[in-house]
């Protein structure tokens, strides 16, 4: 379908009829349904990489594993780098992403996220909810 404006082509009974008396036919709209689903295969599997890419960034970002502002003085450094070296080592809280969608409900979400992670910034809070 190159339309701009894509449309859905039903089948008539009498389509459906003709494709039992014309073999030729049949063949050609079973070739046309395995490439669809084919093509509709590929996609849902691109779309759940592409899904689960985005949950990885979100908790990447919550957990401040991934960073996009500016580093501090050195003694604020030196103490970002001791949480994150609690985190890994489970001696600070970290967020996971069941927290992060159970968020969305709660009217107090960024500041219940940045307590587990006092250096999550509001814009890296906005990105991950958004």
């Amino acid at each position: 379908n190159n339309e701009t404006t894509p449309t859905l082509i039903g089948f008539s009974p009498t389509d459906i009829e003709s494709l039992h008396s014309n073999p030729a036919l049949l063949k050609k709209a079973i070739s046309q349904l395995g490439a669809l689903i084919k093509a509709l295969n590929g996609l849902m599997e691109f779309d759940r990489m592409s899904l689960g890419n985005l949950m990885a960034r979100a908790l990447a970002i919550a957990t401040s594993d991934e960073r996009s502002d500016q580093p501090g003085s050195v003694p604020e450094e030196c103490n970002f780098l001791r949480f994150r070296l609690g985190q890994i080592s489970e001696r600070e809280p970290t967020v996971w992403f069941e927290l992060l969608v159970a968020s969305i409900l709660s009217s107090t979400a960024e500041q219940d996220i940045r307590s587990l992670n006092p250096y999550l910034s509001s814009a890296a809070y906005k990105t991950v909810n958004s």
